[in-house]
């Protein structure tokens, strides 16, 4: 197949998105798929035969990103392309416009559509579903750019102190805060405010003590669940993409039953948000077994190491392998 991998982007993950893109566009090309890149924030396309496999983080690396580029570079993608990888994380790549622009080329391309993907990406709109769904998730209230911290009442309202301070539409968690006490505000607001909704502000949530989980869905099957162990603090950005800041456990040590009502919950989730092809949900697991859904990922990380890799090849699934089933799902589906 003719297969374009979309990285970079011009979100606060293009780094990951590079990885990840330059991972998946890896073993497409070994698996013998024509494949060439499309960094549509930068306009800069390659092929993975014009470029030498070391060289091409470097060459992405240096481009000049231009938010205006980000849906026009789109349209160098040829008409007969088989399937676009789409591995742009956070922004307009995961948050249904790139995946419109798509739609609207009639371009195959695997993961969830833009309904899906919009309001996966949108905490709030994403919570309110979930939870019309009878899917389990954090109590929340909305701190806004001219309004003052939470007050005491609104704090014990979800649950006390500590609490989670997080922007309503971004990933990777970018500019989330754990706030233990009132002194902490002024800390939170200025991890978040760089990317502040402009109408809603800041989402705060009630704190889940516990484990964290995730459940990687590939198609209609919801995979084995990852535990992720940070070895300090909680699961930031610096700990998920610093090697040796967090340990994994593929599958979880959990007992059967619980195990298989996570992935119960994780394939209602990501059914609930009208999501397809694959993707992965986080959860929070307390010491009394009451359970959360933070958020859906739509475009979730893609190296050998990822996440969803990691409980793909809990269940033999090798990474070349899971590549190749997105594709073919992709193109079977156009």
């Amino acid at each position: 197949m003719k297969v374009c991998v979309l990285l970079g982007g011009d979100s606060p993950e293009r780094a990951i998105s590079i990885t990840s893109g330059l991972a998946v566009g890896g073993t497409a090309q070994r698996s013998g798929h024509d494949v060439w890149f499309l960094d549509p924030a930068t306009g800069d396309s390659f092929a993975a035969g014009q470029v030498a496999a070391g060289d091409r983080e470097a060459r992405l690396e240096s481009g000049r990103v231009d938010p205006a580029r980000l849906l026009t570079s789109l349209l160098q993608i040829r008409l007969e392309t088989d399937v676009v990888a789409n591995i742009l994380h956070g922004g307009r790549g995961e948050g249904g416009a790139v995946q419109t622009v798509l739609e609207l080329r009639g371009l195959a391309y695997f993961g969830s559509g833009p309904a899906a993907c919009a309001v996966a990406m949108d905490k709030v709109l994403a919570k309110r579903v979930l939870s019309s769904s009878n899917v389990l998730v954090a109590d929340d209230l909305l701190w806004g750019a001219e309004t003052p911290p939470p007050s005491a009442s609104e704090i014990d309202r979800l649950g006390g102190y500590p609490v989670v301070v997080k922007p309503i539409s971004a990933g990777s968690s970018v500019g989330v805060t754990i706030v233990q006490s009132a002194a902490d505000w002024p800390t939170a607001w200025e991890a978040g405010r760089e990317h502040l909704d402009p109408a809603r502000g800041l989402l705060v949530e009630s704190f889940i003590p516990g484990r964290e989980l995730t459940v990687g869905v590939l198609g209609d099957e919801a995979l084995p669940v990852v535990e992720i162990v940070p070895h300090t603090g909680f699961y930031d950005y610096a700990r998920k993409y610093t090697a040796g800041a967090s340990d994994y456990r593929a599958p979880a040590d959990l007992e059967p039953g619980l195990a298989a009502r996570l992935r119960e919950i994780g394939l209602a989730a990501f059914r609930a948000l009208g999501c397809r092809d694959y993707g992965r949900v986080d959860l929070r697991l307390s010491p009394d077994g009451r359970t959360a859904v933070l958020e859906v990922n739509t475009v979730p990380g893609m190296t050998a190491t990822s996440l969803l890799p990691k409980a793909a090849a809990a269940v033999g699934i090798p990474f070349d392998d899971l590549v190749e089933r997105l594709c073919k799902m992709a193109h079977r589906s156009n």
